[in-house]
């Protein structure tokens, strides 16, 4: 079996880059983050997908929403990217105020002629759907969260994960293509050189890589020795 690498001006082109946004990041659903980080009224959580802002909130009303993260008048993000509380959801631009539900409350200094009328002026919705604790968005989904996790749910099926909680989190940014990234992630080909200490920590020969039905499984028993009594020696 031959194999090839992908066309390099796949990782390049514009026009590419564009279709993958619509038929990649804004119909599929995205990760945003642990559920708990928006439990409680006034909670919100703010990504960036593929380019587009967005965030969950967290309603007075107790309903979880989600918006994109723009203001209707000229487009400036509204809430900071991660999690935080607000009231209100001002923009820093011009101080628009917008509800907990998307609805304009106040366009200051605006004037009155036109009037502005709020019920023409909400935030764009943004679809959200939570799983075993894991929240995700969508911008334009084309199934359900369910329908695209395929055999993940059976696979986890096993985890207590509604009993885990989060304790840190952190951010990777890089200028590149993300197939770039994608490319090496999935991938065990780089371990020995590029993860010294996890080759040392593993039965390399035995790692295997599967691509399954909505998700792709990375194994590698340790090697004997390294666990003693579930800790990590």
């Amino acid at each position: 079996m031959q194999y090839l690498n992908l066309d390099p001006s796949l990782y390049v082109r514009e026009d590419i880059w564009q279709a993958e946004r619509r038929a990649i990041f804004a119909r599929p659903w995205q990760f945003m983050g642990p559920a708990s980080s928006v439990a409680t009224a006034g909670r919100y959580l703010a990504i960036d997908i593929a380019g587009t802002p967005v965030f969950a909130i967290r309603g007075r009303d107790g309903s979880l929403r989600g918006f994109r993260n723009v203001c209707r008048h000229r487009g400036a993000n509204l809430l900071a990217d991660g999690r935080g509380t607000c009231g209100l959801i001002v923009c820093p631009y011009h101080k628009w105020s917008f509800a907990d539900t998307g609805r304009l409350v106040q366009a200051p200094w605006y004037g009155r002629d036109p009037a502005i009328i709020p019920e023409d002026w909400p935030l764009k919705p943004v679809a959200l759907a939570d799983w075993r604790g894991l929240l995700f968005a969508a911008l334009d989904p084309e199934a359900s969260l369910i329908d695209q996790l395929g055999d993940l749910p059976e696979e986890l099926a096993a985890e207590p994960m509604e009993s885990y909680s989060a304790t840190d989190a952190a951010t990777v940014s890089f200028e590149a293509n993300w197939k770039v990234d994608t490319d090496n992630f999935v991938e065990g080909y780089h371990i020995p050189g590029t993860h010294p200490s996890f080759h040392a920590a593993i039965d390399f020969e035995a790692f295997e890589t599967t691509a399954d039905h909505g998700f792709v499984k990375m194994t590698a028993p340790p090697k004997d020795g390294l666990f003693y009594r579930g800790k990590w020696l």
